[in-house]
């Protein structure tokens, strides 16, 4: 188990960790003593993070939990009754956990954090603290990240593949800060969050100091697991300083934004949008040379920046040339952004930092059970839903191709069938023993591309021989399986120590102060009394600013 804590803090002047007991101002665990029958707020809060129903609304809306919902939770699990007022206090600390900018969301971190680590093997956590010369005050919170160890023993199961991704903290609803998150993708597409981490800004320092601990804490990788983000400067320098030999690949739709914004355009046309995704499906430099003459004759200013942009990072030629994955076997043209897009990412961008880790870990709990229970009933020898809609269109594209035998049994020729000069047919070179084609499609033991499948059509042979078991059912139950045997456990924000050697950052005082002096002046106008106005904007209505997603693939 790793678990980085205050005991070694980044920064050298922060303060190491201390029991709470010894904490003048906090409670003595000596002092505990068993619950009395006496109904609390904090045993509501239980059942609420206890109960399905509770988990089902708060991982779209906390706000939209009902009065009723928290009476009958209560009921179900301990045959109690509460009354409307005393479940309407409950439901106001309840959203006020999620929502509201206290200092005690930031006292509560680490006490949760540590019980995250505790209750889920493998896991680590990191909070790092700001110097602060004030001797014997509280420190001010840096940043923080949660590893999920139960997660990371999926990732040699999973695709070979790591996206990264950054999102803005929502501050209509006064957060402050940036998301990075690190995910990968099972062979049915879905994605597996493994790391979750509040920076103050997205540069590459915050960067370098997020991949070194996932380094330092031994994620496994593979040397072909391939990195996936936006292809911002800020990723690509903390990338090659901690992971200088992993592939790295842009996503497509973040390259095409950034191809105009340095070539000082609004927006590509549909003919240069075409012309940059043909060069970066390109199978082999020839074709990309084509792709390029043609858009050099369209905007030359357009080529010279897509010049500048190393070509492994983002055509598929220069990754087969280098031996990289081509992941043509997951989506990954919408990676980048997903979790931004998402009802989870929109959540966690305004809940406070305690709810932000309740949610993912249990996000990742409740994946895990749907998707197993999903494919439970399926027979084990099927390819996965996904894999097959690849499969299908492959074999729809394969009934354009002729096949001329080059060396018995072992490599063929297919060429598209209504080529009408036979002297420039386009062929491809299908190799069925190594399970090769130079389309650069067909990569050992992924799915056959459509030239491949049209040889076996050919030979009356097989196509299943030679598609690996991480393509069906029955390796997706084990992925799955695994996280039963050893489920990934999301332990309740209720009833945390807090920890008064940790005080909140900076604007998030500020914000603090301004609502405070702002209730202070309502209060003595004598209006609007017991009246609190309108709160913030909800996350549905969060402003379309620029955000620093990283993580889409190349289709």
């Amino acid at each position: 188990m790793h678990n980085h804590s205050l005991n070694h803090p980044l920064y050298p002047s922060a303060p190491a960790a201390t029991d709470a007991s010894n904490d003048e101002d906090g409670p003595k665990p000596a002092e505990k003593v068993a619950r009395n029958t006496t109904l609390s707020i904090e045993l509501v809060l239980a059942s609420i993070f206890d109960s399905e129903t509770g988990q089902d609304v708060m991982s779209k809306d906390p706000e939209e939990m009902r009065l009723k919902y928290i009476q009958s939770m209560l009921y179900q699990q301990y045959g109690a009754t509460i009354s409307t007022s005393m479940a309407s206090r409950a439901k106001k600390k309840f959203v006020d956990m999620f929502y509201e900018p206290s200092i005690s969301s930031y006292q509560l971190l680490r006490p949760y954090l540590e019980k995250c680590v505790a209750t889920n093997p493998g896991s680590f956590y990191i909070i790092d603290h700001i110097p602060n010369a004030t001797s014997g005050g509280a420190f001010e919170y840096g940043r923080c990240l949660l590893g999920v160890g139960p997660a990371f023993r999926m990732l040699p199961d999973a695709a070979p593949l790591i996206v990264l991704e950054a999102a803005p903290m929502n501050s209509d609803m006064n957060k402050v800060g940036h998301l990075l998150v690190a995910s990968t993708r099972d062979y049915n597409n879905d994605p597996i969050y493994l790391a979750l981490a509040h920076v103050p800004a997205t540069d590459d320092v915050n960067w370098a100091w997020f991949l070194q601990h996932l380094k330092d804490n031994s994620v496994p990788l593979s040397k072909h697991t391939t990195f996936l983000t936006d292809g911002s400067m800020a990723i690509s320098q903390a990338l090659l300083q901690v992971f200088p030999y992993q592939p790295h690949r842009y996503a497509i739709l973040q390259l095409l934004q950034m191809v105009c914004q340095m070539s000082g355009q609004a927006r590509l046309t549909p003919e240069e949008e075409h012309l940059v995704l043909q060069m970066a499906n390109s199978i082999n430099m020839d074709r990309y040379m084509e792709s390029f003459s043609m858009l050099w004759s369209l905007n030359k200013d357009l080529c010279r920046c897509l010049e500048g942009i190393p070509k492994e990072h983002w055509v598929v030629a220069a990754m087969i040339e280098r031996g990289w994955p081509t992941h043509r076997d997951i989506s990954l043209r919408h990676c980048v952004g997903d979790f931004v897009k998402s009802t989870l990412g929109s959540l966690l961008c305004s809940c406070n930092l305690v709810p932000c880790f309740y949610l993912v870990l249990l996000s990742l709990q409740r994946a895990a059970v749907s998707r197993f229970n999903a494919i439970a009933l399926h027979s084990d020898m099927i390819l996965l839903p996904y894999q097959q809609t690849v499969l299908n269109q492959r074999l729809s594209e394969s009934a354009r191709f002729e096949i001329v035998e080059c060396r018995p049994q072992e490599v063929y020729f297919a060429h598209v069938a209504t080529t009408s000069n036979a002297h420039h047919k386009a062929y491809k070179i299908v190799n069925v023993r190594d399970n090769t084609c130079t389309c650069g499609d067909w990569q050992q033991f992924h799915l056959p591309c459509a030239h491949g499948l049209a040889v076996f059509a050919a030979l009356n042979r097989n196509v299943w021989e030679c598609i690996h078991d991480q393509y069906f059912v029955r390796k997706h139950k084990m992925l799955y399986s695994f996280s039963r045997s050893a489920p990934i456990v999301p332990p309740s924000p209720v009833d945390l120590t807090p920890d008064h050697t940790m005080s909140a950052p900076a604007a998030v005082l500020e914000i603090i102060r301004h609502r405070e002096a702002a209730q202070a002046s309502i209060a003595s106008d004598g209006t609007g009394k017991n009246k609190p106005g309108p709160r913030p904007k909800k996350r549905k209505e969060v402003s379309s600013a620029p955000h620093t997603a990283v993580v889409g693939l190349v289709v």
